[in-house]
């Protein structure tokens, strides 16, 4: 970091202000947040940090959903809600992955100096038995509620008495 202060601190003082910008460039392309010690370097140095640092980057807030696992290209960049300073401009594939929920990608684009913010929406997964939660608990009430309205207790006769043998099929 320090070798790229230097270098774009000399090129200033040769007054060669193209070979300045690109060799700044370049240290931000590999250092997005270099600055310059202001004791050591004139405050041109951050100032024309700062110009190019407009135009190369912008930055990224996801707020929702919670607790999502948030990917832009292959590399992982952190859990919602997650803010991005310093993205590079550009196209970027963005993944939200989060545990029992449908991944939700998205083409983004990153302006210069602009913040994009996004709420991303998630489809929960249904396994095959996600039914199984919601109507068994009902029919074990109603069964439960039938039994104790029929009066089937325990000790409690009943007022029909259990056949014999089975009927005989028709016909015979």
């Amino acid at each position: 970091r320090r070798a790229y202060n230097h270098l774009v601190f000399t090129f200033h003082l040769k007054k060669d202000l193209e070979g300045a910008d690109l060799c700044a460039l370049e240290a931000l392309e590999r250092f997005p947040d270099l600055t310059a010690d202001p004791i050591e370097f004139p405050p041109k140095l951050n100032t024309s940090y700062d110009a190019l640092r407009r135009v190369m980057f912008g930055s990224l807030s996801i707020t929702e959903p919670a607790d999502a696992r948030v990917f832009l290209g292959e590399e992982a960049v952190g859990t919602t809600p997650v803010a991005l300073d310093l993205v590079r401009v550009g196209e970027y594939d963005l993944r939200a992955v989060k545990p029992g929920y449908h991944d939700c990608a998205e083409r983004i684009h990153i302006e210069p100096n602009a913040r994009l913010s996004l709420q991303l929406s998630m489809e929960r997964q249904r396994d095959r038995r996600w039914w199984l939660y919601r109507i068994v608990p009902a029919a074990l009430a109603g069964t439960l509620l039938a039994f104790a309205l029929i009066g089937g207790g325990e000790g409690e006769k009943s007022g029909e008495s259990p056949l014999s043998s089975p009927p005989e099929p028709p016909g015979q």
